[in-house]
C-alpha cells in the first residue's frame, strides 16, 4: 500500500474545495425594469478553453462541456461553482433582448457580473375587420388572407366578422369562397388603428365567360362601351370580374396587355386609348397589381370593328 496516497487525496480535495469556494464568490445581477417578470437564464460552457480555471493541481486540463439548459436563480450559483470550464451566462425575457456574457473567474478572485437587457422595440400593428356578403345581400362563409412579401396572415372568424391583427403597412387582401369569384384588394393598416371593410362577392357562373389560352385570355363576348364614352357595359364588367378571378388563380400570368385593335384610319385613336385604359383601370381597381396590366392601341385589320384583346405577354414586352 502506498503511504503517500492519503496525502494526495487530501491535497486534491483541498484544491477542489478552494476552487468551488472561489467560484461561488461570483456575484451576478440581471438588470431589468422593476416591474418586469423574472428573466430566464441559461448557462453554456464555451466551446474553447478560455480559462486556466479548469486546470487540476497536477496540471491536467478538463475539456469544456457542451449543451444548454435552463436554470433557476438558485441553480445559477450552484452551476457556476460546479462548472469545470469557462461558461457563458445567458438571460432572456419576452419583451427584452437576450444577452450573453462570458464569465472569467480565477482562484481567489471575486467578480461582479452585470447583464443589462435592452427593451425590444414594440412592433407596430393594426387591426382589420372584414365582412363578406353576396351580391344579393346574404352572408358568405369566406376565407380571407393578408399577403405581403411572402408573409401570410389569415383572418379569423369572430362574432363581428373576420378579424386579423398584422404589422402596420400595405397588404394585399385576398378573399375566396366556394361558388364565388375571388377578390383581391390593397389595404393599408396604420399603427394602432382599426380598419373595417365590407366586400361583395359575385356568384361564379355555371358557364365561364373567360378561358386562359396560350397567347391570350379568350372572352365569350366582346367588351363594349357606352357610345362615344369610356363607360363599360354591365355585361363587360361581369366578364372582367371573371378575368380578375382568373388572374388571381394564375400568378404565372405576369403581364397582361390590354390591346384595343382597330382600323386606325377610320377610328378616334384618343377614344380607343381611353377605353383600353378604362379596362386596365377596372382590373386594377378590383385588386390586380398595376405592374401586371398595360394598355395600348394597335393597328387591326382594315375596315373591321374595334375590339379589345387581352393578350398574354412577358415583362420584356412592355
Amino acid at each position: 500500500m502506498n503511504n503517500s496516497e492519503p496525502k494526495d487525496n487530501f491535497g486534491r480535495n483541498l484544491y477542489w474545495f478552494t476552487l468551488i469556494a472561489a467560484l461561488a464568490a461570483l456575484a451576478i445581477s440581471f438588470c431589468i425594469p422593476a416591474d418586469a417578470a423574472p428573466a430566464r437564464s441559461a448557462l453554456r460552457p464555451l466551446e474553447t478553453e478560455m480559462l486556466r480555471i479548469a486546470q487540476t493541481a497536477q496540471g491536467t486540463t478538463q475539456p469544456a462541456q457542451t449543451g444548454v439548459r435552463d436554470v433557476s436563480w438558485t441553480e445559477l450559483q450552484q452551476e457556476i461553482a460546479s462548472n469545470r470550464g469557462a461558461i457563458v451566462i445567458e438571460s432572456s425575457r419576452g419583451d427584452h433582448q437576450t444577452m450573453r456574457l462570458p464569465v472569467v473567474v480565477s482562484l481567489g478572485e471575486r467578480a461582479a457580473v452585470e447583464l443589462r437587457l435592452p427593451r425590444q422595440a414594440r412592433a407596430q400593428s393594426g387591426r382589420l375587420w372584414l365582412t363578406v356578403q353576396s351580391d344579393d345581400g346574404s352572408k358568405v362563409s369566406a376565407r380571407a388572407t393578408l399577403l405581403r412579401g411572402g408573409q401570410v396572415v389569415s383572418l379569423l372568424s369572430e362574432e363581428g366578422g373576420l378579424f386579423a391583427r398584422a404589422a402596420a403597412g400595405v397588404w394585399l387582401l385576398r378573399v375566396e369562397a366556394a361558388g364565388y369569384l375571388s377578390r383581391e384588394q390593397t389595404v393599408v393598416l396604420s399603427d394602432g388603428g382599426e380598419q373595417r371593410l365590407q366586400l361583395l362577392l359575385l356568384r361564379r357562373s355555371a358557364s365561364p365567360k373567360v378561358q386562359l389560352g396560350s397567347r391570350e385570355i379568350a372572352l365569350a363576348g366582346a367588351l363594349t362601351f357606352a357610345t362615344g364614352s369610356t363607360g363599360l357595359s354591365g355585361d363587360s364588367e361581369r366578364i372582367l370580374d371573371e378575368v380578375v378571378d382568373l388572374l388571381i388563380h394564375h400568378p404565372e400570368v405576369t403581364l397582361l396587355r390590354v390591346e384595343h385593335q382597330a382600323d386606325l384610319s377610320l377610328s378616334d385613336v384618343v377614344l380607343l386609348e381611353q377605353q383600353a385604359i378604362a379596362v386596365r383601370d377596372y382590373l386594377v381597381q378590383h385588386g390586380i397589381s398595376p405592374e401586371r396590366v398595360v394598355a395600348s392601341v394597335v393597328e387591326g385589320p382594315r375596315r373591321t370593328a374595334a375590339k379589345i384583346v387581352l393578350r398574354l405577354a412577358s415583362a420584356g414586352d412592355r
